[in-house]
């Protein structure tokens, strides 16, 4: 058995399409891919930022929870985002938003069928759940594998940049 757990519900709800619909995550990929590669390379930002600005309008009005076209097109739009910004950070500012810059990429691979493939067929057999981490210490016996994906600590004196959601996720969390 398996068990995925993340205080992210975007992270949590691209894995369940993973898990449940990766046919049409691939559709929506693979016209994401055909759509940047066929943009005017100077003007490959402006579509970044316009997905982007899509993705921050819509935060308030998923449904994490029910199975729909827009999970998918979430899910796509943060793939998309992922492979497109910059080192391919996740971060969001005060106010819940993907803000992270456009990477200016030549070739990026957005749409990977075989790796969303594989994906989704070890995924069948995991529990994923939008929970923080202390929510599955009830599952964990002594024949368990743990991985608790620690923050990133500041490299050094000028980089402390510690906040990757909304709240700061300090050495006491």
């Amino acid at each position: 058995m398996a068990y995925i757990s993340d205080i992210n519900p975007d992270l949590i709800l691209t894995y369940t399409v993973i898990q449940q619909q990766a046919d049409t995550l691939c559709d929506f990929l693979e016209r994401s891919q055909k759509k940047y590669d066929n943009t005017d390379p100077h003007d490959r930002n402006y579509l970044f930022l316009s997905i982007r600005n899509q993705f921050n309008a819509q935060q308030f009005e998923i449904n994490y929870n029910q199975r729909s076209e827009n999970r998918v097109l979430r899910a796509a739009q943060l793939i998309f985002l992922n492979k497109i910004c910059f080192n391919g950070l996740y971060r969001l500012n005060s106010k819940g938003e993907f803000n992270v810059p456009h990477g200016k990429y030549s070739h990026p691979k957005i749409a990977d069928p075989e790796n969303i493939t594989a994906v989704s067929t070890f995924l069948q057999n995991v529990e994923i759940k939008h929970a923080d981490y202390t929510d599955c210490l009830n599952k964990v016996t002594s024949n368990s594998f743990v991985y608790f994906d620690p923050p990133y600590k500041p490299l050094g004196k000028t980089a402390n940049f510690t906040t990757y959601t909304e709240t700061e996720l300090t050495d006491r969390e």
